[in-house]
């Protein structure tokens, strides 16, 4: 249980800080990628104005576009095409670049044709060039490229400088919060160390007065004949000493959980064992006990958790059963799993929160009603025996009948 604690620990405290990395690194790469596309963008509705021509004076420039400085004529890469109203190429203009010729120009010219937005990119081998197209008189097409291949490569350099940041600040931090979470859980272990130690001695020191006050009330029944109210005290006197020895026996099972002793266990046998264990309970409460159990089935498992766990689904099966209902227990074998099912007649179990019932002391039964016995404490051990074999518990509860259903691998 400690180190599921600690476990989610280290998960919520990754996935908290994966969640903030995701949301700062992003907005920053995403505001970064908005502010070169706009100032692209810019650049190029500018240019198509004046059909790429650069003869403005710089004050006039710099009150048309914020993003241009005095240096922009001579550091800009563009070229332009106009096309006339048949698609004949009327005029193509490289005076400010150096990289392109007039047939590679011709080419992107046609390929941009293809597009129907006004606004875009297209990429050679070596460069990348955002284009704006736009119509100007007697129905001409005029194509404006502007070489972004720098600014482009910046936005990419500046995202993979973030993710080996934010990789390497991960992991960093994932080392710390594994470090530190034994420390933050170490309260939790020395809190849970005396519990489990309380639970055991005060188990111990209980049993004696519970066994003189048994002792006392037979003796008591002995002198004066019995009564109403000697059977009484040793009726609560066997119930309050079961629920110190399941108090003693949960205590000593979480401290067992990682000495389990595995070895080789025939399935089949031990749960026939604990059905015949039971028929005699089953028949005095009036009800059916069925068996489907498949021959043959071994397991690699803790023996002595194996059988506590097949004896309190029954234990609670003989307990929440109907008047004259039947319970059912299947020994079945999977692909890969061995299946316990042990299921019974339960014609209240319609509008139950089943989720709640591996909870430590939760009952169905609202009020606590001694009749029925119990403590709440069975299937909460249940479910801590199948979380030690890595298995899976599961309840439902179909046409009238509860089913409660162990899966567990073999290997």
């Amino acid at each position: 249980m400690i180190k599921k604690l600690q476990y989610q620990f280290i998960a919520v405290a990754m996935g908290s800080l994966l969640l903030v990395m995701l949301i700062v690194f992003g907005t920053i790469n995403f505001v970064n990628l908005y502010n070169i596309t706009s100032e692209v963008y810019t650049k190029l509705t500018f240019l198509s104005g004046t059909d790429g021509k650069m003869e403005v004076s710089k004050n006039s420039i710099r009150k048309k576009v914020k993003f241009i400085s005095d240096e922009f004529p001579y550091e800009t890469r563009y070229f332009s095409i106009k096309i006339a109203e048949k698609g004949k190429i009327e005029d193509i203009s490289l005076e400010h670049i150096a990289a392109i010729d007039r047939e590679e120009a011709a080419l992107l010219a046609g390929k941009v044709l293809t597009k129907t937005a006004q606004y875009g990119r297209i990429s050679t081998e070596k460069h990348t060039y955002a284009y704006q197209i736009s119509k100007k008189e007697r129905n001409s097409t005029f194509i404006i490229f502007l070489d972004c291949t720098a600014e482009v490569q910046t936005a990419h350099n500046f995202i993979i400088l973030c993710t080996i940041i934010g990789l390497i600040s991960y992991i960093a931090v994932f080392i710390l919060v594994c470090i530190s979470s034994k420390h933050v859980v170490q309260p939790v272990i020395k809190n849970f160390e005396r519990q489990k130690q309380f639970i055991t001695n005060a188990g111990h020191e209980l049993k004696t007065p519970l066994a003189i006050i048994s002792a006392n009330t037979e003796v008591i029944e002995m002198i004066s004949g019995e009564s109403e109210w000697t059977q009484s005290t040793i009726h609560q006197t066997k119930r309050m000493t079961e629920l110190v020895n399941s108090f003693i026996r949960m205590a000593r099972m979480e401290e067992n959980r990682d000495n389990l002793v595995i070895e080789d266990v025939d399935f089949t046998n031990l749960t026939n064992e604990q059905a015949t264990a039971f028929v005699a309970l089953v028949n005095n409460e009036g009800k059916k006990l069925t068996r489907n159990i498949t021959d043959n089935i071994h397991i690699q498992a803790d023996k002595n958790f194996l059988q506590e766990l097949i004896s309190i689904f029954l234990d609670n099966a003989v307990k929440y059963c109907d008047e004259n209902g039947t319970i059912d227990i299947t020994l079945a074998r999977g692909v890969r799993n061995i299946k316990l099912i042990v299921s019974n007649d339960y014609l209240d179990g319609a509008n139950i929160d089943y989720k709640m019932f591996f909870e430590r002391f939760y009952r169905a039964d609202a009020s606590h009603n001694s009749q029925k016995g119990g403590y709440g404490i069975g299937l909460s051990m249940a479910q801590e025996i199948v979380s030690m074999m890595k298995g899976k518990l599961s309840v439902d509860w179909k046409k009238g009948r509860i089913i409660f259903t162990v899966v567990l691998p073999t290997t």
